[in-house]
C-alpha cells in the first residue's frame, strides 16, 4: 500500500517538469522483424497511474505501426515499472534581499519500460524516464508524457 501511495505522486508532475530519458538496446538486438506486441501484467502501481501508463504504451506502439496480439502470438512483450522516492530541498522564498528559506518536498519519479522478445528472459530494449515531481493534480497526463518521452526512442534507429 505504501508503494502505491508513493507511486501516484511519483508521476504526478511529469507534465510540468522536464523529463530526462535514457535508453539502451541489447547488443545484437534485431528490431527489424517486430510487428506485434503484448503487454505484461502490472501490480503495485496506483490504479490511475497503472491504467494511464498501460493505455499510453499501447497507443504509442500502435501509432508506430505495431499491432496488439495475444501473448502467445506476439513478437515482443512490453513491461513497465514506476516508482517514486520522497525528497526535500531548501528553496529561497520571497525577496532575495531578505532571504527566507523553506523546505520544498517533492518526489524523484522514475518510469522504466522494458521490451522483451517473446521467449526471452532478457530485455532487448530498456528505457527510463526520470523527473522531479512537485504536483499531484495531473497524474494521468504526467504518466502519459513519461511514456511518450521514453517510447519516442523505440525502436532504436541505429
Amino acid at each position: 500500500m505504501r508503494k502505491a501511495m508513493l507511486l501516484a505522486p511519483a508521476l504526478a508532475a511529469l507534465a510540468c517538469a522536464s523529463v530526462q530519458v535514457t535508453t539502451e538496446a541489447a547488443p545484437g538486438a534485431d528490431f527489424s522483424g517486430l510487428e506485434t506486441f503484448a503487454q505484461a501484467a502490472h501490480d503495485g502501481a496506483a490504479p490511475q497511474v497503472q491504467d494511464a501508463v498501460h493505455a499510453e504504451i499501447g497507443k504509442q506502439l500502435e501509432e508506430k505501426g505495431f499491432r496488439r496480439a495475444p501473448h502467445d502470438e506476439a513478437d515482443f512483450v512490453v513491461a513497465f515499472q514506476a516508482r517514486g522516492e520522497p525528497r526535500a530541498r531548501l528553496a529561497l522564498a520571497g525577496d532575495p534581499d531578505a532571504p527566507v528559506y523553506r523546505v520544498r518536498r517533492y518526489v524523484a519519479g522514475t518510469l522504466v519500460i522494458d521490451v522483451f522478445r517473446v521467449g526471452s528472459a532478457d530485455p532487448m530494449w530498456h528505457g527510463v524516464a526520470r523527473t522531479d515531481i512537485t504536483r499531484e493534480s495531473q497524474r494521468r497526463r504526467s504518466a502519459e508524457r513519461a511514456v511518450r518521452a521514453v517510447l519516442a526512442e523505440f525502436p532504436p534507429t541505429s
